[in-house]
């Protein structure tokens, strides 16, 4: 019994992952679809198994192939269980030379069992009063070295010079900055700044680690009146970020994306960004990172705006062949930050694209200099145009 047919009709039920194939040695790519579909499901010769459990190929065009999974396959509620699956052994195949994850479609059982993201978009609105244009974060930078004091100073400069948001990178010393003093100085210093301006201000504390020290730190941060955090997803795991939504439903989780080139990079092999940023949000986040069209790190031009829509949509339609369109069945959206030596040039496209459902993130660019005063963040954000209205 084969597991390529193309004339099989996948169900709603089932999952849909898009894949890129580069066959081993230039043969067909028949033998290593066929090997895919197998060990990502049933390896198995004959029985009823092979029929309830068994992953289809229903699509080949040139190297790109879609693959049918069924929802027995699948927990509920599990990201992990089902990357092993869907992103596991298979990338270790012998026929296969090169592996891409293009997209994944998910079935409405399977997204009714998480319970998503806290505020997603409405961030804008409940917590920063509607300001109309996109929100501005500042990742202090240098992103290890820094002192305390030295920490403050440039997170003051960020909150007084115009920022909404001043967040820790997930490379961030707790050795060199203690985590709770940090904590308990910024946000101290986001309700001061608060106070001062008469314009919300937010401190995101990396709590990214072992899934026990980052539940003991979130607790701290929820402790000491703190509402949100960053994890770095790519590095803890969804588990984790899933972990954290659950146990801290009410949390503003901003998903840090640090290390995904390390999957997503090669256009050949890995996991694509649009995947693990969908899977972001199915995790429960809030603000995901997903890149930009310009800058210094940059995605192509298409999947970034396909991302950002699918982060926002409740359904999302999509014309790329290689992807699919999803319905998200009402969970909970989550807004998405775009960052990477943005210029004024680079955030105009951005605003012409996406309006101001978006937070641009700003880290050594505005931050990187030895001294930063409150002056020379409003210089920063002015010369980027009116787009980013001072505060």
């Amino acid at each position: 019994m084969t597991y390529v047919n193309e004339s099989h009709t996948p169900t709603s039920d089932d999952i849909w992952c898009s894949y890129h194939v580069d066959p081993a040695g230039g043969k067909s790519i028949l033998p290593g679809v066929e090997e895919l579909c197998k060990k990502a499901s049933v390896d198995f010769v004959g029985g009823a198994s092979i029929h309830n459990f068994a992953a289809r190929a229903f699509q080949i065009h040139d190297q790109n192939v879609k693959v049918s999974f069924p929802a027995a396959l699948f927990e509920d509620g599990n990201i992990p269980h089902l990357l092993t699956i869907v992103a596991g052994k298979i990338f270790g195949l012998e026929k296969i030379a090169s592996l891409r994850l293009q997209d994944i479609r998910f079935p409405q059982w399977w997204l009714k069992t998480f319970r998503g993201s806290a505020v997603g978009s409405g961030l804008i609105d409940k917590i920063f009063e509607s300001p109309s244009r996109p929100l501005v974060s500042s990742m202090i930078s240098p992103e290890v070295g820094l002192e305390l004091k030295a920490y403050q100073e440039k997170a003051e400069a960020s909150f007084l010079g115009g920022c909404d948001i001043v967040r820790d990178s997930p490379q961030i010393n707790n050795k060199i900055i203690p985590f709770e003093k940090r904590v308990e100085a910024m946000l101290a210093l986001a309700k001061a700044s608060t106070q001062q301006t008469g314009m919300p201000k937010m401190y995101f504390p990396n709590v990214s680690g072992p899934g026990d020290l980052v539940l003991k730190r979130v607790e701290y941060v929820l402790k000491q009146g703190g509402r949100g955090a960053v994890v770095n997803f790519q590095a803890a795991g969804f588990g984790v970020l899933q972990m954290v939504r659950n146990q801290f439903p009410e949390l503003i989780l901003y998903a840090d994306r640090t290390s995904h080139a390390a999957t997503a990079r090669n256009k050949r092999q890995g996991i694509s960004m649009t995947t693990l940023g969908k899977l972001a949000r199915i995790a429960g986040a809030d603000l995901v990172e997903i890149g930009s069209i310009t800058g210094d790190m940059v995605e192509s031009q298409a999947h970034v705006v396909q991302l950002h829509a699918n982060l926002l949509a409740d359904i999302f339609k999509t014309s790329d062949a290689n992807r699919f369109d999803q319905d998200w069945h009402g969970l909970g959206n989550s807004l998405p930050v775009t960052s990477g030596g943005l210029t004024a040039e680079d955030i105009r496209e951005l605003r012409h694209r996406f309006g101001n459902h978006l937070v641009l993130q700003f880290g050594r660019s505005m931050t990187g200099k030895e001294k930063v005063s409150r002056q020379h963040v409003e210089k920063f954000l002015d010369e980027l145009g009116p787009l980013v209205p001072l505060v």
